[in-house]
């Protein structure tokens, strides 16, 4: 294992992006039998939130807390945001993504599910994911790391006759050049608002994760 500092500026879905120094493997050495795990989430309508900070804005997390030694290596991820209802007045609109570290205390509220097994023998694995509803999450005990990757839109007023605007990031895929990000116990991932949603705004937040995990001796 080693230490990669990705330019994410040059990577499908982060354009702009502050690179993070993240634990990366090598997708290309994968066993045949290696468990892969995944899920795709939704948000409920989202309204009101809050501009991102430590505590605030926190829309969706996945939280790495194996029973075993071992570390999960996340091979996809993508965010998408769809404004459904548009803001009184023009605003811009910020996601972004962010490594998490120390994280001993999950996030409370909003949907909690765990990732579906892709092979019938795979069992389970100690990533768990959360996603708000209609407020975000209550956070939980952490430290967030520096940016991953940041997606935003220059949304309009509400009675502007325009197509109503869309964030949609991604992290590199399994056939991408670059490596994946690697998740070892009590580290995770923070999706969060970054600007505040003005009045009558309305979206929905949907986010796909996939990866594997590996035992370490």
């Amino acid at each position: 294992m080693g230490t990669y500092t990705p330019d994410l500026a040059s990577t499908p879905g982060g354009p702009g992006s502050s690179a993070a120094a993240v634990a990366v493997a090598d997708v290309r050495e994968i066993p045949a039998a290696t468990p892969f795990f995944g899920l795709s989430k939704a948000s409920g309508l989202l309204t009101l939130i809050a501009a991102g900070t430590a505590t605030a804005g926190h829309l969706w997390v996945a939280r790495y807390a194996p029973s075993q030694a071992a570390r999960f290596y996340v091979t996809h991820l993508r965010f998408h945001w769809q404004t459904l209802t548009g803001f009184t007045a023009a605003q811009e609109l910020a996601l972004a993504a962010f490594l998490m570290t120390g994280y001993s205390a999950a996030h409370t509220g909003g949907s909690a599910e765990d990732l579906l097994a892709l092979a019938p023998d795979a069992g389970a694995c100690g990533l768990s994911t959360r996603i708000a509803d209609t407020t975000a999450l209550t956070s939980g005990t952490h430290t967030i790391g520096k940016q991953l990757c940041r997606g935003s839109f220059a949304e309009l007023a509400a009675g502007d006759a325009v197509g109503k605007g869309y964030v949609d990031e991604q992290l590199p895929m399994m056939d991408d050049p670059h490596p994946v990000i690697v998740l070892e116990d009590q580290m995770g991932i923070l999706i969060r608002n970054e600007v505040l949603m003005g009045a009558a705004g309305v979206g929905r937040l949907t986010v796909d994760i996939r990866g594997y995990e590996r035992l370490v001796s």
